[in-house]
């Protein structure tokens, strides 16, 4: 009897509802250190580091520093539309994922396109 191959999942789907469900069961405990953790992942890259380093250097850490952020961003977008990460208690985290978004993309002028809300 052969073993087929199961379709591999797509951690970026599963993690937002894992999430939800640990929300659910442990709200106070397992939350707000979730957001924190997700938070410091999001956090720009330190301007004065990055002006030491050498221009390729810079990229690879540019490039390794998106890679790393942008499965967390989706994370947090889609935590932010079901209500887990919340601005305050009777409000959504749009204005959360749009602030970590801005400081994110502050030090390139070509994203000015997010400052106009």
């Amino acid at each position: 009897m052969a073993c087929r191959q199961l379709p591999a999942l797509d951690t970026h789907t599963c993690a937002p509802q894992i999430i939800s469900a640990l929300h659910r069961r442990f709200p106070t405990n397992f939350t707000p250190a979730l957001i924190t953790a997700l938070a410091s992942v999001l956090v720009p890259s330190n301007k004065a580091a990055l002006a030491a380093m050498a221009p390729e250097q810079r990229e690879k850490e540019d490039s390794t520093r998106v890679a790393r952020q942008r499965p967390v961003i989706r994370v947090c977008a889609e935590l932010a539309l079901v209500g887990v990460i919340r601005d305050a208690p009777s409000r959504s985290g749009g204005e959360w994922i749009m602030k970590a978004l801005r400081d994110l993309v502050r030090p390139f002028p070509d994203a000015n396109v997010l400052y106009m809300a």
